[in-house]
């Protein structure tokens, strides 16, 4: 007998998974962009560089998509030298400690990114500048009022914890009207929002000085903790770190500051108050005998 051959079962040759598309590009909408624009209207310089910042990470999406949708990743030579020109306008802007220069940096920057995506016709910074310069004195004069109003409850925060900034320095305190709690600008100053201030004074007053330092502990020791980040080549990315240990140094130098504090003159009678206790109603005589 011959041997039997058996017949090898078949196996599918496995398909390999299909492509993952790329991720889609949504549309950039011009509206983001004019709310933006809106919060430059304030007299803190930090605020406005921080809303340039926002602006110019618009453009990085404008571009994106103009390139990936639009034109099918062409860039035209005029588009190439005006994206060259934003980028070193940027870099200034990141690598600068002046708020001012920083400040016309970042506008000169827009200005490259608008003639490059005139394409798609983004709302002209121009435009918001000059509404600006007009409520320029009146936003001026709003902040020095502020300061006038709260200054003496300020400049006892101040001598009582001395916050220190990054540099070594006191750290200097306004008021003025924010679109959050604080804002610390590039020299570790910071710039409290009038409402805030306004809730750390009634502390102050019904619990004593202990309790507002106690709640703005975080923003006292942001300044001292405050790092600029760097790549690998040394060279500063534009983000800003926290160093936990700097801030937890810096809570402990507030707090033996504010004990010294309170054995100057200068200090508050307490520096932790008791609650008012509720009064007792008052028993009504019985006229009958």
């Amino acid at each position: 007998m011959g041997h039997l051959q058996l017949k090898k079962p078949r196996t599918r040759r496995p398909k390999p998974p299909a492509p993952v598309p790329p991720p889609k590009i949504t549309r950039p909408k011009r509206g983001l962009l004019r709310a933006i624009y809106k919060e430059l209207f304030t007299s803190d310089v930090d605020q406005r560089c921080d809303s340039l910042a926002k602006a110019a990470a618009w453009y990085d999406h404008c571009i994106g998509y103009l390139t990936n949708v639009k034109q099918n990743g062409i860039l035209t030579t005029r588009q190439r030298k005006e994206h060259d020109l934003a980028l070193a306008n940027r870099l200034d802007a990141i690598r600068t400690t002046v708020p001012s220069q920083k400040e016309r940096f970042w506008v000169e920057s827009i200005k490259h990114f608008e003639k490059m995506c005139a394409v798609y016709k983004p709302p002209k910074i121009t435009k918001y500048l000059r509404v600006f310069e007009k409520k320029r004195k009146v936003l001026e004069t709003r902040r020095v009022k502020l300061n006038d109003k709260f200054g003496k409850f300020l400049l006892l925060f101040q001598k009582a914890t001395r916050a220190q900034t990054f540099l070594g320095k006191t750290a200097r305190m306004e008021v003025d009207k924010l679109k959050s709690t604080h804002r610390i600008d590039s020299q570790g100053n910071i710039t409290f929002d009038r409402r805030y201030v306004l809730h750390l004074r009634r502390l102050n007053r019904k619990y004593g000085l202990l309790t507002p330092v106690l709640h703005a502990m975080d923003i006292l020791t942001e300044p001292a903790a405050r790092t600029h980040e760097l790549d690998p080549k040394g060279h500063k990315t534009g983000r800003i770190v926290i160093s936990s240990r700097k801030r937890y140094e810096s809570q402990k130098a507030i707090m033996f500051n504010l004990n010294r504090f309170m054995m100057t003159d200068d200090a508050p009678r307490r520096l932790v108050r008791r609650p008012r206790r509720p009064r007792r109603p008052r028993k009504e005589k019985d006229g009958s005998k």
